[in-house]
């Protein structure tokens, strides 16, 4: 009886939390004031313990110590269910994602490749102190990426573009967490694939002091075409005007709130950067017309969030390409991430999404500033378009 009790704590707890962290990953998606953010995840904690009480009293039933503090079993009683039913809806929902996370379209061919780092351990690789001593936590992968490459089917694809490479990465978070070496590293590894276009999907730089390595490091990735960059929501934390600058000086192409058009492959390529909502203007895309029956045109939209999917369809991008959630940082068998900073959910964790002839890639990002990732190794991504 004890242990069905216990049982059944845990399962609602599993519940609870569950609504809570749907709470949570909302509140980091709407591009709210930093410190509001701040207040609003310190009370969800605050309510979040608060009702494992409710909990505790629907569990133990009539063996609920009696002189422990009691609320009306009305309320005990809802939220016991309340949680039960959430606990259970979301085990159905996401092992049903699970078992047919293959249907979502998109992917001809995808090969996973460990990448190892020149470095005498990986923790080398981090900053000394409690980067450090996070990183050698047992099946941590902060520092363990892998090389992804991608063929992906894209709908119309005009056939110039057949073959068309792009080497996309994304939340670099260069914070002095991970020292510089990584980031050459990655950089050296991206150009080996001599990629046709560069993308960066923002959250680039953490910190001011990490301005610099936008010189030494990020201005060493080539194209054979060109390198195209958006910011993200981290960006902020530094002078962010001067990442933008800095990646221009280097010849990146900033194509955020805008649109820009350039020669490529015998053709054109329209690319939009949508930073919204932390940065406006969302790109003006009212002159795009239909893109059917145009053979000569790639567009391609570079998103930090992939909240934006739905914009990139209704304006008929054939690619997208998008970061912002990291896979979840921590990711559990079956259930999946959790924490992932999207008013979707979980949705868009990672991966390739397909629908209504746009073709979206979410990478869990190239680095972190957690130095903590399970399940969720970094990617270096490298991306060819297929006619679809």
């Amino acid at each position: 009886m004890v242990f069905a009790r216990l049982l059944l704590f845990l399962v609602a707890a599993v519940g609870h939390t569950v609504f809570w962290v749907a709470i949570v990953n909302r509140t980091h998606a709407y591009g709210w004031n930093r410190k509001f953010v701040d207040v609003l995840m310190l009370g969800c904690v605050l309510l979040a313990g608060f009702g494992l009480w409710p909990i505790a009293q629907f569990a133990a039933g009539p063996h609920y110590p009696s002189l422990a503090p009691r609320l009306p079993h009305s309320v005990a009683d809802f939220w016991g269910w309340a949680s039960l039913t959430l606990a259970a809806v979301a085990f159905v929902h996401n092992a049903f994602r699970y078992f047919h996370r293959e249907r979502r379209g998109g992917v001809a061919s995808r090969r996973r490749t460990p990448i190892e780092l020149v470095a005498g351990e990986p923790t080398d690789l981090l900053a000394a102190g409690i980067p450090r001593l996070l990183g050698g936590l047992p099946g941590n992968q902060v520092v363990s990426p892998i090389r992804v490459e991608l063929d992906l089917l894209v709908p119309d694809l005009p056939p110039r573009f057949e073959g068309l490479k792009i080497a996309h990465l994304t939340d670099l978070h260069m914070s002095g967490r991970i020292i510089r070496d990584y980031y050459d590293q990655m950089v050296d590894l991206t150009n080996a694939w001599q990629p046709d276009l560069v993308a960066l999907t923002g959250d680039i730089v953490e910190q001011d002091a990490c301005l610099d390595w936008i010189d030494h490091s990020l201005s060493r990735l080539e194209a054979t075409e060109h390198r195209l960059f958006v910011v993200g929501n981290h960006d902020t934390k530094s002078d962010f005007e001067e990442t933008r600058r800095r990646l221009e000086q280097c010849g990146f192409v900033n194509v955020g709130g805008r649109v820009v058009e350039l020669p490529l492959s015998g053709g054109r390529l329209v690319a939009a950067g949508n930073e919204a909502p932390w940065f406006l203007p969302v790109p003006d895309v009212s002159q795009l017309g239909p893109r059917e029956g145009s053979e000569d045109e790639l567009r391609l939209a570079l998103l930090h969030t992939p909240d934006h999917f739905a914009w990139t369809q209704q304006h008929g991008f054939h690619v997208a390409l998008a970061g912002h959630n990291h896979g979840g940082q921590v990711r559990f068998p079956i259930l999946g991430a959790l924490l992932t900073p999207s008013i979707y959910g979980t949705r868009y964790t990672q991966g390739v999404f397909s629908d209504r002839g746009t073709v979206m890639h979410v990478s869990p990002g190239t680095s972190s500033l957690s130095p903590i990732r399970w399940g969720c190794p970094p990617e270096l991504n490298l991306i060819t378009l297929r006619r679809g």
